[in-house]
């Protein structure tokens, strides 16, 4: 088997395995190396159910939206099984929200159907809500959710039938980076690729620093989710219930999001950015029980007939920039290096797009897509090299 790459790929969750199989479905020769098993849960890419929406703050996320959409449905065509799941969603934003606001200007703007109800209208629409005086409500029909664990097992699998060559369970002990070509290697084995893709998730600034002295403004959090046992099962399932985020009021950390009844788990909830500040390598894996009563104490104050019943509780991990904007970059120094991370807790939707992005800038060294708000430049004060 050769040892020989056109392009070498570190990290084989979400990102890394999209762009994988774009490369390798381009007639490139790549190899994708993860450090854990495909699908594992240390990192972010795992999971029963993610939030796909267009509702978003800025235009640019809703520009990427329309693509990562129309790309999921050509995976979901190419895998031969689904992906989405179309349950529509719901924003629902208090009075002088500003975040709330934005999103009905970024949809607009670019020109996305979405309904916009008062506090009768919306409890008339989906009375299993409470909705309080004075909220509205967004309701797009194309919002859902996706399933990770089927999700990077597809990108994986479809890598693979395009040639690619995967590694699990292989962490590297050395990677050295020339400007003609990157050296890995990992207990013995060696392997040289012409291109380097870093997708690393959560191990990104630790890996970036010992790699090339850089360091880049990601603190990674310790989140969590739970999923809830409603009294009437029946209200949530996914014909009748959407996907919803609402908008905190003053007081409150950020955003609280959930999903209609799942399988036989019940309703999922979770605050979002609500997490304790930890490292990948030393994270916990017990969710935290105030948390919990605290998430559920807001989800019950909007769906009155959760129980306190959980069915399931776990951990993930958010990689966060400063700004909460993802980091899609060409890494500085190094012109055969791009680097994908930073997602913040709000990339798995984009997974499609993503990928594309970062074959296009390991390809040619630019992308069609608008990524300004992605470039390590803004970070110029403290992605210093020591």
């Amino acid at each position: 088997m050769s040892t020989d790459f056109e392009f070498a790929v570190v990290g084989g969750g979400g990102m890394g395995s999209a762009a994988a199989y774009y490369l390798a479905r381009e007639g490139k020769s790549v190899l994708v190396l993860e450090q854990f098993e495909i699908g594992h849960n240390r990192g972010a890419s795992h999971g029963e159910n993610r939030i796909i929406r267009y509702s978003y703050e800025w235009t640019d996320y809703v520009k990427l939206a329309k693509e990562t959409f129309k790309l999921w449905k050509e995976v979901e065509t190419e895998f031969g099984s689904k992906l989405l799941t179309r349950t529509g969603g719901l924003d629902i934003g208090y009075p002088g929200n500003r975040d709330f606001e934005l999103c009905i200007d970024s949809l607009r703007k670019e020109a996305i159907d979405f309904q916009l109800m008062n506090q009768e209208e919306a409890a008339t629409r989906f009375p299993q809500f409470n909705f309080e005086t004075g909220t509205r409500a967004l309701f797009q029909k194309d919002a859902g959710y996706l399933e990770p664990d089927i999700c990077i097992p597809a990108f994986i699998s479809l890598s693979k039938k395009c040639g690619a060559i995967v590694h699990d369970n292989t962490t590297l002990d050395g990677i050295n980076i020339s400007d003609s070509h990157v050296e890995l290697t990992s207990n013995g084995k060696r392997w040289r690729a012409k291109n380097l893709i870093l997708t690393p998730g959560p191990w990104a600034a630790p890996l970036l620093k010992k790699l090339t002295g850089i360091e880049i403004p990601i603190v990674v959090s310790l989140e969590q989710y739970a999923f809830f046992k409603p009294r009437h099962r029946e209200w949530f399932e996914e014909s009748k219930s959407p996907v919803f985020i609402v908008y905190p009021t003053p007081g409150e950390l950020d955003i609280l999001y959930g999903f209609p009844q799942f399988k036989d788990l019940g309703v999922k909830v979770a605050e979002h950015h609500a997490g304790s500040v930890t490292e990948a390598a030393t994270r916990s894996f017990e969710p935290d029980p105030e948390k919990l009563k605290r998430a559920f104490a807001r989800a019950q104050k909007l769906i009155p007939d959760l129980t306190e019943e959980v069915t399931k509780a776990a951990t993930c991990l958010y990689s966060n920039t400063p700004d909460k904007h993802f980091i899609v970059d060409k890494l500085p120094g190094h012109k055969n290096v791009v680097i994908g991370c930073g997602f913040s807790g709000h990339g798995f939707k984009f997974i499609p797009i993503i990928g594309n992005i970062l074959k296009d800038l390991a390809l040619h060294g630019q992308t069609k897509h608008q990524i300004r708000m992605f470039k390590l430049q803004r970070f110029a004060a403290t992605h210093t090299k020591r």
